[in-house]
């Protein structure tokens, strides 16, 4: 999350559970992205919770390219294609050379 908002995260139980605003993040599309982000993080740590292995980041980004992909057809409808470009580059920057199969 550090690499993608380029901040320095509190590690603390308020921001990373609770999902507490932080002071380095300003921007809006900045505040929108890391809340899913914690969204994302806990739904792949409830997709392995009973199994013998931990989620991984890579559980995490497959959780994220479903929402991301979501998002896209949400804001496409409505017509507001720059604003989700807004929202969701700093992760395009992050995901596009980690996966060769990502499309924008």
């Amino acid at each position: 999350m550090e690499k993608i908002l380029k901040v320095q995260l509190p590690f603390t139980f308020e921001v990373l559970y609770l999902g507490k605003e932080i002071q380095e993040v300003t921007r809006s599309g900045e505040k929108y992205l890391f809340r899913i982000m914690l969204v994302s993080a806990k739904k792949a740590i409830t997709r392995k919770w009973l199994k013998t292995d931990a989620p991984n980041i890579e559980d995490w980004i497959e959780v994220m390219l479903n929402i991301y992909r979501m998002e896209k057809l949400t804001f496409s409808s409505r017509l507001k294609t720059n604003t989700f470009n807004n929202y969701w580059e700093n992760w395009v920057d992050f995901v596009s050379p980690l996966r060769g199969d990502f499309v924008k």
